[in-house]
């Protein structure tokens, strides 16, 4: 760990500290990071404003209290140069994600990286005497994203959703989750949803002349809250909407605090039980008979303590009142989006005067252009055809002939260079199609040739969409980005198999855990060594039945607690320390092919051997 000033001249590294501990959150669409520590003073003092390199990150001290002994740092991560960044006047209209992402970090030293999030949606953004990091936040407000920071690298990365690994890391009781502590409130808990959309449009016609939706599953106590989203001009998609987020809302809001052993950070054989921040995880806990998968929205880290490290999840990532503010935020940023441009001025005096002149001048021209046009009598004539037909994402209008994006591919599974036929098509940067894939596509890197306008492959969140993501019957939205078709949102339907097939385990193991709640005694007896380095055992003929046990274990009154051990992993080691004059060294063993449980003693000093002894085995898991 190295102190550099905030000049970024070197002061010193720091050997020695205490409690030292690294936190990361999810803060409303924004990874946070920080690190605190406790130092010597007589090692060099730390003030505010330096720079701490760490894990490849650059922290700025923010805090710096100290004593006669002591000194005391908590530093966040440094994107100082980005809220130090002034943005006077910003007025984007109708533009994507990474357009506003070149002007928030333009001149700043910083770039960025697109992970996974939507490039295609235009929003308007309007803001005054602003920064980079304020842009930045406000991106992800109207653009629904997450976004993290690289600090040494000065990049900064855009997620659709941050974490999502492929294999869902889990925290078990007893093996690398120590303790559980559960939240629960209702600050934040709703039973009716009254749903707008677009120009007020209410669910009453698909509702049984209702405008509003019920969920009292948790209680009978109506509490109402009024969503609005003029994104929707459809009311059974409208009611859809509103009743999953009612689904969130109708419930308490739970916040799972967890110690853990990460188990990860020492063994390579663990590493499907790696996390981070974002990441949805399952809590098993069976003495509290829950079973649960919860994203994890804070992370607290102890280096040299990991045994104090902590998890928190959720079930709620944000509260109403944050998503109605989002939601209203995209929704004004969507609102009379038009053509791409943006006005970035350091001066707003006189521009009203200056638009006003310049609508005025628009406003007659259009007339000019349109008077041929109109009769004596301020009529305008009907019209059949356009003048000049133009493209609409990729397809011809002239006026003459209905036209969609909408087609199906017949083309066989193992093909893979898919066709199908599209009238009016053309392929142009931003052309959009519908497709029903009549067969799942079983070959790598597949291709789209609309209206033989050319194969272009097909990508799912920036590479080729593996084979088997496109099931039989399934419907793309795919946009055109100048080289290859983008796959518009998630592919649904192949994760929904994915997590149906993950359910299926997980109730599996559920079934199996019931018998946690009330183990079964299978030895309550006395097994202890007569000698060092030989093993000694006892019969359970039982054994045979049972594929997980746990096994208390006394190693004098240095440690003593249950140890499971399963048909996979049938030892353990186990040091007790109490001090340099008592402390001891064991293995225990559960030999479930021969059924008896085995005890070896290989050091021991000061307790005598009827000290170390197994005293209890319990049956958790049936064969």
């Amino acid at each position: 760990m190295k102190v550099c000033s905030y000049q970024s001249v070197f002061k010193r590294i720091v050997s020695q500290r205490k409690d030292f501990k690294v936190e990361e959150k999810l803060d409303n669409g924004i990874v946070k990071k920080q690190i605190s520590f406790t130092y010597p003073i007589e090692d060099g003092k730390i003030c505010c404003e330096d720079i701490i390199e760490y894990d490849d990150e650059y922290y700025r001290v923010k805090e710096a209290p100290e004593n006669e002994r002591s000194g005391t740092i908590v530093a966040i991560q440094d994107t100082d140069s980005l809220s130090g960044h002034p943005i006077q006047n910003l007025r984007g209209t109708g533009m994507t994600i990474l357009q506003y992402a070149n002007i928030a970090l333009q001149n700043t030293g910083w770039v960025y990286k697109n992970v996974s999030a939507n490039t295609v949606d235009i929003r308007n953004i309007t803001e005054d005497n602003t920064n980079s990091m304020k842009m930045l936040e406000k991106i992800a407000e109207v653009f629904w994203v997450e976004i993290e920071f690289r600090t040494k690298e000065k990049r900064v990365l855009f997620y659709n959703r941050v974490g999502g690994r492929i294999k869902i890391p889990r925290f078990i009781k007893g093996f690398n989750l120590k303790s559980l502590d559960v939240k629960t409130d209702t600050y934040d808990f709703y039973t009716r949803i009254i749903p707008y959309g677009k120009d007020r449009l209410t669910i009453e016609s698909v509702n049984d002349g209702k405008n509003y939706l019920n969920n009292m599953k948790y209680t009978s106590t109506v509490r109402t809250a009024i969503w609005e989203d003029t994104n929707y001009t459809d009311a059974v998609q409208l009611k859809n909407m509103a009743e999953k987020k009612l689904g969130e809302l109708a419930k308490p809001k739970i916040t799972y605090t967890a110690q853990i052993f990460d188990v990860a950070s020492i063994s390579e054989e663990y590493a499907d039980f790696a996390f981070g921040i974002g990441d949805e995880a399952d809590i098993i806990e069976p003495d509290m008979e829950i079973m649960a998968r919860e994203r994890i929205v804070r992370i607290a880290r102890y280096p040299d303590n990991p045994e104090k490290n902590t998890v928190e999840f959720s079930n709620r990532n944000i509260s109403f009142s944050d998503m109605q503010k989002k939601l209203l935020a995209a929704s004004d940023s969507i609102s009379n989006v038009t053509n791409g441009k943006v006005v970035i001025s350091s001066k707003v005096d006189g521009l009203q005067g200056t638009v006003q002149v310049a609508a005025s001048e628009a406003v007659q021209a259009a007339v000019n252009s349109a008077a041929p046009n109109f009769l004596s009598s301020g009529r305008a004539p009907s019209a059949d055809k356009w003048q000049t037909a133009r493209y609409l994402e990729g397809v011809g209008v002239d006026g003459t002939v209905n036209r969609h994006h909408y087609v199906t591919c017949s083309t066989s599974g193992g093909t893979k260079a898919k066709a199908a036929s599209l009238a009016g098509f053309a392929l142009l940067t931003g052309a959009r199609v519908v497709v029903l894939f009549s067969n799942a596509n079983t070959a790598s890197n597949p291709t789209l040739n609309i209206s033989s306008t050319g194969a272009k492959p097909i990508y799912y969140r920036n590479s080729a969409i593996p084979a088997n993501y496109i099931q039989a019957g399934t419907v793309l939205e795919l946009v055109y980005s100048g080289s290859y078709w983008r796959v518009i949102g998630d592919l649904a339907q192949y994760q929904a198999d994915e997590l149906k097939t993950e359910n299926s385990t997980l109730k599996a193991e559920h079934d199996a855990l019931a018998v946690r709640i009330t183990p079964v005694v299978l030895y309550s007896s006395t097994l202890s060594a007569s000698a060092l380095n030989t093993w000694v055992y006892a019969s359970i003929p039982s054994l045979k039945d049972w594929k997980e046990v746990r096994m208390w274990l006394e190693v004098g009154d240095a440690d003593c607690r249950y140890n499971t051990l399963t048909r996979e992993h049938t030892q353990i080691c186990v040091s007790g320390y109490a001090n340099a004059n008592y402390n001891g060294m064991v293995r225990a063993s559960c030999d479930f092919t021969n059924t008896r449980i085995g005890l070896m003693v290989r050091s021991m000093a000061g307790w005598n051997f009827s000290n170390i002894r197994i005293i209890r085995v319990e049956g958790l898991v049936k064969v």
